[in-house]
């Protein structure tokens, strides 16, 4: 089966001249030297002394494997059994182990062993008997079913394999088991229970494990290693789950196992892994192609597994429990370091005879077999199975002859020749084949090939063999007409020996009358002298096979394997291809029915050269053109001679048929069948090629021999490759045509030369230089045989000269590299180079800084040059004296650049060399010389505001004065105290104060931490260009492809600090990361993992805060924040770990979400800063004015109801920056008490106001405000001091509820409480008390009294009261404080009856923005109010002016509507208010957009009123402008409003009014 080029497919099969027997096969030294374990079940049993190891096969390397808890019998041993005949009844005299049974010299009973039916039953079991007398007959009593009271015996009178049924339990207590006739001698008997899996290990599944007595480290394993097992898959892991083999298992979460996707297969599977200390999926290699079914197997990998155990299933977990275990029968293990080629695995295998276990299902021989034409009855037209299985194949419609039978084909064997009697001549029939005619006359044509039909048709030559010389093969025709006959002869003169007898068609007799009739051809042999006797044999063209004649002849066997894998081998000719498609074997016993359309349909033929193949019942349609040759042909499940083929889901049948699809289907094969064998498994190339050599069945590769070099040389070679003639790559393992040449070139070691190869595996050797030094072109030419064995010569070459020169200079870490001539070959220190020609060289300096003085060799001055192609490079011209001993000498200056002095942060040093030129940025400075430093220690503080420093020092001695000498390496270093708090930052990166360019920044790798600490900002993939570097504005520009920055040295912080101006689009970008095992991050996304829109940067920092700019951020979206320089403060998650991870500026920590942004500057904190010192670090690094300062901004921080200004509310953008408030806004009706007036009190205190009556003297004596009670003496303690009667004299009274309230006590002395009483129900019947001692204390809710008051005998009342210090003592003094807090505090509380506030001074508009944070005290009642409007008290409109803010219609479906120049907004959603803090403009209203419409503006601004409408709400703060502003804008003033403080009108987020309002890039 080879190629035109003559070389066989590489698969290596190790054979000498016998598979299994002769020389064993070879194995290299150094793949021997890589094995560390072969560990093989093969002849171990279970009655062992040292069953529990499986022995090394390699010693001193991996150690041995340790069986654990096996039971040694049953399913838990080697191999499989059924029964355990140590647990039967054992008669005297009789051996019994746990699966054979044997009789010695004294046994004289007819039972052996049995059991009792009705307690026990026996599973059906393989067994091989032998030692039977002639005549004797041992019988196996069984229960055939459960109703059955009486056994049944199953005779076995002769030694062979036998399969015995199960016997089931049974209610009547009988003997079943083994028994035999006491007449004969039973002393020679042996019964062995045959096991499925011989040669294995079978474990439980429960805690039967198979483990490596060493680890990985242990058996040597520092790198890259390889297993491999045979295994068969017995069951499941569990109920269910995917079983796990060969598992090594360190640690409970590192790993690594083969993962077994289905049961009931056998498999030769393991995995290479690259790199024993860090494993993973991509770091290895599934071996799943040798036998089985390759997409069972799997691999999983993790981590390092240097100190794991090899166990072939389950594992020992942490805590000392074997885990994950399935059922498996395990052959052998093999373990090698590095990574194992398939030729490596096919050596082992060989080597070791791993494969001996493997066993086919069927296997015919027919010429083993003997049949032939003529005995064919004596084997019941069967083909036998040499298999062992007795599943011998019954033929069919057989005509035993030529074209139907054994070996020939029509006319070659004489049961198609034509014989009559006559009386001058006599046939002596030897055999089928060889016959003698003897005759007195000429009359030989008694024996002849006779055809009187198809006389056109063409046959094929047929191989006759004479036995003597001087005879005539005669070609008659005869015919008639008019019936008178007539007989045409042509005589063809033949000797002695082979001859191919041709058949001539009617028309090669050309003296035929065209009017001819009954024409009859013939041939036939006669001597010369016309009598006497001749012998002659028919060779047939397939002997050794049986052939089918393609019209309805085939073959069945039954009871055949289901198979879920399989390999189909058979050596077969096609003989031809008729119209209908013929078939060659096939497992299909339906075309509908999926459970049985069979594993394969092997070899459908179509004229008139296609062949097509099923596999599982899927056509891979053409796989190969019809070669009419006897060849071996194979398939498996996804293979057909090395072709790919894709498997079916259909399911296997348990029969086979050859030459048919199925029964009574119409296609049939016509060829010829030699042998074929069936297995279980997908099979490598390899193991076919093995199997054929074992049972002598042929090969794969006729006519070739492996290509195994064994080369012996005197001097190491360093490389040799082949080739065949036409250059096509020959491996090692190959199969090469005999007498085909390979080509080689060998490299040899400098200096040398290839001077004599020789070998007796090939008819020439031809050596010839190379153009290539030290490689030299050896040709084999006509290949005889393996193994080729080589012996190679190899001697000095008188040529070439040794470079080997000694290297002389001043600097140290250059590199000098020589060349050949012009650039043509690198020269290597211990190179051989030719003589008479020259060489060059190129310097490399360690930096593009120092300077080449001179380079001289052996003496003389050599001219260089900088070079052109890298900046640390010098190129030498010629040198042409390089004769040994050579010597160089180089001599270079050396500088130190300005980014290799290492600064003293927060310090920034710059220096002036001795000529006064500028060192800075992307200078340097020349070792030896002077600099001197340009600035003071203070004025180079770039960090002045944050750091003082002191102790300064240059290379650990203290600094003095401004000059130095210049050193290879100069380090300064200063002591630095941060200044600001203790919250001192860990790392501070200042692209925008370091102004260092590209060229610097790509030197040193990093953004400089001008902190001191060290932690440099490292620099990941970038083009240190505009875009992907320093941008001119000072800042570091990330590219959104792959830029980032690591910080290497720390991990994350509680607080991070970031000036940026990103670009990404919004939702891609992660600006910073910290995340692993906890952490944070700055995503420029609007929403968090849920898909909750949240503000920036909280997407991914849910729990944490976020402040832009110094304000805590609670409305601005990372979507609005694009193309803007912001500042941004980022607290963590104080309910998760800061994380693990080196901080990420620019990506995520799975390096993707890659930010396109400028960043200015960055710190990292360990605590979080306190607002204040959050806002002065915001303020030092410089805030970017982003906000318009707005026209008008009113706010009631502060307030209170006693202050004297209470009247109104001061315009603060007048008063911040002018000292005097010029729009206030004036009050009107305010009671400025309770809930009507600042701060907002639930309650007031004072008689008549919210409750009744305030004690006079007679109860207590105290002083009193609206919101204080002071008491200094309690002449009645008990009594009520602040209270109303809810219940007088019968009738009830001041029929009201209390709101809840809080209050702050204090002053409490001894037992003195301070008590409340209150209606706690809407039912109440009485007063529910409560007592409280000093503190803040929240009082329920009193409800209003109800009639059920009424059956009470006393009065009733709800109030304040205070309880003596000492039990029983009512007067006493004191000095208790009791103040009732505010709910609204800093807000202003309308009552909704009358109140307002406004400014009839604010101009006319034409647009607007308004900002107001506020909330309504009892929701939309439809009181129509409003909270803010344009205009004053004495003008409105119905649609309003500029704006209408909340209007609380009495109309319910315009309730909560809202008005631009007339025209009404809703909103669209179910809103009950709007939000506290809520915004509007022209066209918009809290983020809904609107419609305005033509109505004019009027003069003023005005809250809580509309016509006689007013609303009950409390107002925080409030701004208007006369324009729209931003959205960006909106949200900076709302999360400045959402601080309860005054806003600073002069915070630098504000763009001045001296600046142009477009100005958004200007820092403070």
């Amino acid at each position: 089966m080879g190629t035109n080029t003559g070389i066989g497919i590489g698969i290596g099969i190790p054979f000498k001249n016998n598979a299994l027997g002769g020389d064993r096969p070879y194995l290299p030294p150094e793949l021997k030297a890589r094995l560390i374990g072969v560990w093989d079940n093969y002849g171990k049993k279970n009655t062992d002394a040292d069953r529990n190891i499986i022995k090394n096969k390699i010693p001193n390397a991996g150690g041995d494997l340790e069986i654990l808890n096996a039971a040694y019998k049953l399913n838990s041993g080697f191999g499989e059994y059924k029964e355990d005949f140590t647990s039967w009844r054992i008669y005297p005299n009789i051996e019994v182990t746990d699966n054979v049974i044997t009789t010695n010299g004294n046994f004289n009973s007819t039972w052996f062993i049995y059991k009792h039916a009705n307690e026990n039953e026996i599973n059906e079991m393989n067994i091989k008997v032998s030692g039977i007398p002639e005549g004797g007959i041992i019988r196996y009593f069984y229960i055939s079913d459960e109703t059955a009271t009486i056994p049944v015996s199953y005779n076995i009178s002769e030694d062979g394999v036998y399969h015995l049924p199960k016997s089931k339990l049974s209610s009547n207590r009988v003997s079943i088991g083994f028994t035999v006739s006491s007449s004969y001698d039973w002393n020679n008997i042996r019964i062995e229970q045959l096991s499925d899996f011989g040669g294995a290990f079978v474990t439980d599944g429960v805690n039967d494990i198979i483990i490596s007595q060493k680890t990985l480290q242990e058996m040597g394993v520092t790198k890259d290693f390889t297993i491999v097992s045979m295994i068969h898959q017995i069951s499941w892991r569990g109920s269910g789950s995917v079983p796990l083999t060969n598992y090594i298992r360190p640690t409970d979460n590192i790993y690594v196992r083969n993962q077994v996707a289905d049961i009931g297969k056998t498999g030769i599977y393991g995995y290479v892994i690259y790199d024993v200390n860090n494993t993973s999926v991509n770091n290895s290699r599934i071996i799943n192609t040798v036998l089985g079914d390759k997409n069972d197997y799997s691999i999983y990998t993790v981590g390092n597994l240097s100190q794991g155990k090899f166990s072939v299933q389950g594992h020992i977990s942490s805590k000392g429990n074997i885990i994950e275990t399935s059922r498996v029968a395990h052959y052998w293990t093999f373990a090698l370091l590095g990574k194992a080629t398939e030729d490596d695995i096919n050596l082992i295998i060989a080597y070791f005879n791993l494969d001996r276990t493997l066993k086919p299902d069927i296997r015919c021989n027919i010429e083993r077999q003997g049949i032939t034409n003529d005995n064919h009855a004596d084997f019941n037209d069967k083909l036998i199975d040499y298999s062992g299985n007795g599943r011998d194949i019954q033929m069919y419609n057989l005509a035993w002859k030529g074209g139907s039978g054994i070996a020939a084909k029509q006319y070659e064997t004489f049961k198609d020749w034509t014989s009559e009697s006559s009386s001058t001549s006599i046939i002596k029939q030897i055999d089928e084949f060889t016959r003698i005619v003897e005759s007195t006359t000429n009359g030989y044509w008694v024996s002849r090939i006779r055809r009187d039909s198809d006389l056109d048709k063409v046959y094929s030559p047929i191989n006759v063999y004479l036995y003597q010389d001087n005879n005539f093969l005669v070609h008659e025709c005869k015919y008639e007409i008019d019936g008178v006959k007539y007989a045409i002869p042509i005589n063809e003169p033949v000797g002695k020996g082979y001859h191919k007898l041709e058949m001539y068609t009617k028309d090669r007799y050309t003296e035929l009358p065209e009017n001819a009739e009954n024409v009859v051809l013939s041939e036939w042999y006669f001597p010369k002298s016309t009598k006497g006797s001749i012998k002659y044999s028919i060779i047939p063209s397939c002997k050794g096979g049986i052939l089918l004649d393609g019209i309805n002849d085939f073959g069945k066997v039954i009871d055949m394997p289901i198979y879920k894998d399989y390999t189909f081998i058979i050596d077969r000719e096609i003989i031809s291809i008729g119209d209908i498609f013929g078939i060659v074997a096939s497992k299909s016993e339906s075309s509908t029915d999926t459970t049985k359309q069979g594993a394969f349909l092997f070899e459908y033929l179509g004229a008139p050269n296609n062949i097509s193949t099923w596999s599982f019942y899927n056509d891979n349609h053409k796989v190969g053109e019809t070669d009419f040759t006897k060849s071996i042909s194979y398939q498996s499940k996804y293979s057909y001679n090395g072709k790919e083929l894709t498997a079916g889901e259909a399911k296997d049948s348990d029969k086979l048929w050859l030459g048919t699809i199925r029964d009574r289907d119409s296609h049939f094969f016509n060829g010829a069948i030699y042998s074929l064998m069936s297995f279980p498994y997908s099979m490598s190339k390899f193991l076919i090629e093995r199997q054929l050599k074992k049972y002598k069945l042929g090969t794969l590769y006729p006519n070739m021999v492996e290509f195994r070099p064994i080369i012996k040389s005197n001097i190491d070679i360093l490389k040799i490759n082949y080739w065949d003639k036409d250059w096509n790559v020959v491996n090692v393992g190959d199969y090469i045509s005999v007498g085909n040449d390979i080509k080689t070139n060998i490299t040899v070691p400098n200096g040398y030369k290839v001077s004599k190869v020789t070998s007796d595996a090939f008819d020439n050797i031809t050596i010839e230089k190379s153009s290539t030094d030290f490689i030299y072109d050896v040709e084999f030419y006509g290949i005889k045989k393996s193994q080729q064995k080589i012996s190679i010569t190899i001697e000095q070459d008188e040529n070439y000269v040794l470079f080997n020169p000694v290297i002389n200079s001043n600097y140290d870490n250059y590199k000098l590299i020589f060349h050949l001539r012009e650039y043509e070959k690198l020269i290597n220190i211990g190179d051989y180079i030719p003589k008479g020609t020259y060489i060059r060289a190129n310097l490399y300096l360690k930096n593009n800084i120092d300077e080449l003085v001179t380079f001289t060799f052996n003496g003389v001055n050599i001219d260089y040059v900088k070079s052109l192609v890298s900046d640390l490079a010098y190129n030498i011209r010629q040198i042409y004296n390089y004769d040994s001993p050579q010597e160089v000498n180089i001599t270079i200056d050396e500088y130190i650049r300005y980014e290799d002095i290492k600064q003293p942060y927060p310090l920034l040093f710059e220096f002036t060399d001795e000529n006064g030129n500028l060192i800075s940025w992307g200078g340097k400075a020349k070792v030896g010389n002077t600099i001197t430093r340009t600035k003071s220690v203070s004025d180079a503080n770039i960090l002045a505001e944050l750091y003082n420093t002191n102790n300064y020092k240059l290379n650990g001695k203290l600094l003095e004065g401004n000059s130095y000498v210049v050193e290879k390496q100069m380090v300064f270093t200063c002591t630095a105290t941060y200044l600001l708090d203790d919250n001192e930052p860990k790392c501070i990166l200042s692209p925008r104060l370091l102004r260092i360019p590209n060229s610097s920044y790509k030197i040193l790798g990093h953004i400089p931490d001008i902190s001191g600490h060290g932690n440099h900002g490292v620099i990941h993939n970038s083009a240190y260009a505009e875009g992907s570097g320093v941008n001119e504005d000072g800042s570091y520009q990330f590219d959104g492809v792959d830029d980032f920055v690591t910080i290497p040295t720390v991990t994350g912080g509680k607080q991070v600090l970031m000036k940026v101006n990103w670009q990404s689009i919004a939702g891609t970008a992660i600006l910073y990361d910290q995340r692993t095992n906890g952490g944070f991050a700055i995503f420029n996304r609007d929403y968090d993992t849920n898909e909750n829109k949240v503000p920036a940067y909280r997407a991914r920092n849910i729990g944490g805060n976020t402040y832009i700019d110094g304000i805590l951020n609670e409305y601005i979206y990372a979507s609005q924040l694009q193309n803007i320089t912001h500042n941004i403060v980022e607290l963590y998650d104080p309910e998760l770990n800061i994380g693990t991870l080196n901080p990420k500026i620019g990506s995520s920590y799975l390096n993707s979400n890659y930010a396109q942004m400028s960043l200015y500057d960055f710190m990292l904190f360990d605590n979080i800063s306190t607002d204040d010192k959050i806002k002065e670090l915001n303020t030092y690094i410089g805030i970017t004015p982003k906000v318009t300062l707005p026209n008008y901004y009113w706010d009631n921080y502060g307030k209170k109801n006693t202050d004297a200004n209470r009247g109104h509310v001061d315009e603060q953008v007048s008063l911040q920056k002018t000292g005097t408030s010029v729009n206030p806004l004036e009050n009107f009706n305010i009671g400025y008490e309770g809930m009507s007036g600042y701060n907002g009190y639930p309650v007031v205190f004072g008689a008549s106001k919210t409750w009744e009556s305030l004690s006079g003297v007679y109860g207590y004596t105290s002083n009193v405000t609206n919101t204080t009670i002071h008491v200094t003496h309690a002449e009645h303690a008990g009594n009520g001091l602040l209270f109303s009667y809810v219940k007088k004299d019968g009738a009830l009274a001041n029929i009201k509820e209390i709101p809840a309230f809080r209050v702050t006590i204090g002053g409490l002395e001894g037992n003195s409480k301070f008590g409340y009483r209150y209606l706690a129900t809407e039912d109440a019947t009485e007063e529910t008390l409560v007592y409280l001692g000093n503190g803040t204390h929240e009082l329920a809710k009193s409800f209003a009294p109800i009639e059920a008051l009424l059956d009470l005998t006393r009065n009733a009342w709800v109030g304040m009261f205070i309880t003596p210090m000492i039990e029983g003592e009512v007067v006493f003094d004191c000095d208790i404080t009791i103040e009732v807090l505010p709910e609204y505090e800093n807000g202003l509380a309308y009552d909704g009856i009358s109140d307002f506030s406004q400014n009839t001074e604010i101009e006319v508009v034409e647009d607007f923005t308004f900002l107001v944070k506020g909330s309504l005290l009892k929701g939309l009642t439809g009181s129509g109010g409003c909270i803010a409007r344009k205009g004053d008290k004495n003008h409105y409109d119905t649609g309003g002016y500029a704006f209408i803010y909340c209007f609380d219609s009495p109309i319910e479906s315009y309730r909560n509507s809202y008005y631009s120049f007339g025209k009404s907004f809703v909103p669209s959603k179910e809103i009950v208010a709007p939000p506290l803090i809520g915004y509007m403009t022209k066209t918009n209203v809290n983020g809904e957009t609107t419609t305005f419409g033509t109505n004019s503006d009027i003069k003023g601004i005005i809250f809580g009123n509309q016509s006689s409408g007013y609303m009950n709400m409390v107002i925080y703060k409030s701004i208007f402008y006369t324009k729209t502003i931003s959205l960006l804008e909106i949200n900076f003033l709302k999360n400045l409003m959402e601080k309860d403080e005054i806003i600073d009108i002069n915070h630098p987020v504000f763009i001045s009014n001296t600046e142009d309002e477009s100005n958004t890039s200007q820092d403070t």
